[in-house]
């Protein structure tokens, strides 16, 4: 019985996948803002948490319960708000710079242009 079990298991799982790594995609996109970001908005709603639940219910029964509660809460709150701060930061940051060879040259000889009026005493 095991047999067969193992053998419809080799043939049910056996498929033709080569051993390589997809192709990655051209545009890697980074994280680092929402990174910054979610830390920072966990680290200070944890303390506005923390500061709401002592000003609320520092004399409450079980108010360590709740003021740990309303820490968690604030720090959750505040690591959505970052994550998303930061995502928005990250797409802003994210256009990227492609210039033609055509745009190039343009560049390339209006700088030409801005030095040589420099040399000669003319300024912008």
């Amino acid at each position: 019985m095991r047999v067969w079990i193992g053998c419809g298991l080799v043939l049910l799982l056996m498929s033709a996948v080569f051993a390589q790594q997809p192709p990655t995609s051209a545009k890697q996109e980074k994280a680092t803002w929402r990174t910054v970001g979610l830390l920072a908005g966990a680290g200070g709603g944890f303390l506005v948490g923390m500061t709401i639940g002592f000003a609320k219910y520092d004399d409450a029964i079980n108010s360590d319960r709740k003021v740990w509660t309303a820490t968690i809460i604030g720090a959750i709150a505040g690591g959505v708000g970052g994550y998303f701060a930061g995502r928005a930061i990250d797409k802003h940051n994210a256009t990227a710079w492609n210039l033609d060879p055509m745009d190039r040259s343009l560049l390339h000889a209006r700088h030409a242009q801005m030095r040589q009026l420099e040399r000669g005493g003319v300024t912008r």
